[in-house]
């Protein structure tokens, strides 16, 4: 099992003025508009926002994969100009590879690192027992069921301890009971190894809520951020706590700015 002290300690993020603009037939399109954003090394923050608002191309950014057309993005203090190797990323689908076994696809990353299967496997089958697969080791991705699939996603971004994991709404095509399966997992791992640094989009209130230690939320394309709400429940967290009436309250405040990112309500009205 992953303990505290075996998790690398987590990497600042900052992002000043940060723009995306993408050429279209149409026109060019901003994605992005002068997006401020602190995080600090260990927490998890979630970026929460309508469908289509930039979440997404915020995030890609963060991970080197695709270049902000101005402003600056830096993690521990270097501007990032490439994917850098202490920074994972779990997509929306799982992205295994079909023609490789589970615990091979944990494995990738090392593989394509040029690194020795010795030196990561131990962790790699640690983890797969850890998220419920053990026994499951050897099957390969059209053998396992949605959830297994995004449990082995996970496993692959956290088996080299990266200090900053990125999450692009990683629950998103789940069914609503594994889909709170994985929000459980997620506490429970969180809680075990906290440390390094998340990001996590989505586009669900109560996931956002429930997960993070501030919720960052968007408005409507372009992208930009009208609100940066506390999380005031303490770690570690239960499911359980859902129902308490100050989560409730937490979420409607966020449905409200919500709102309001989607030009259905006055700032005043939130």
């Amino acid at each position: 099992m992953e303990t505290r002290s075996a998790v690398a300690a987590g990497a600042s993020i900052r992002l000043s003025r940060v723009s995306k603009i993408f050429p279209s037939p149409k026109g060019p399109v901003e994605a992005l508009a002068n997006v401020e954003l602190t995080i600090a090394p260990g927490e998890f923050v979630s970026i929460l926002g309508p469908s289509g608002c930039g979440k997404s191309t915020l995030l890609i950014a963060i991970a080197g994969l695709e270049p902000p057309t101005s402003g600056t993005i830096s993690i521990a203090g270097r501007i990032v100009g490439a994917p850098r190797r202490e920074t994972a990323i779990v997509f929306q689908d799982a992205t295994l590879l079909p023609w490789k076994s589970a615990l091979q696809n944990v494995l990738y990353p090392s593989e394509i690192g040029r690194q020795p299967r010795s030196a990561h496997e131990p962790k790699a089958r640690a983890l797969l027992q850890r998220v419920g697969l053990a026994g499951f080791e050897d099957r390969r991705p059209k053998q396992l069921s949605g959830g297994m699939r995004q449990r082995v996603a996970l496993c692959r971004a956290l088996v080299q301890d990266p200090d900053v994991l990125l999450m692009d709404e990683p629950f998103s095509a789940l069914d609503a009971i594994t889909r709170d399966e994985m929000a459980e997992l997620m506490l429970d791992l969180w809680g075990e190894g906290g440390g390094r640094t998340a990001v996590f989009v989505t586009h669900s209130i109560h996931e956002a809520a429930l997960l993070s230690d501030r919720v960052v939320v968007m408005r409507r394309r372009p992208c930009e951020v009208i609100a940066d709400i506390t999380v005031p429940f303490a770690r570690p967290r239960r499911t359980t706590i859902v129902d308490d009436p100050a989560f409730v309250a937490l979420c409607a405040k966020l449905r409200g700015l919500i709102e309001v990112s989607m030009g259905r309500r006055s700032n005043s009205a939130a």
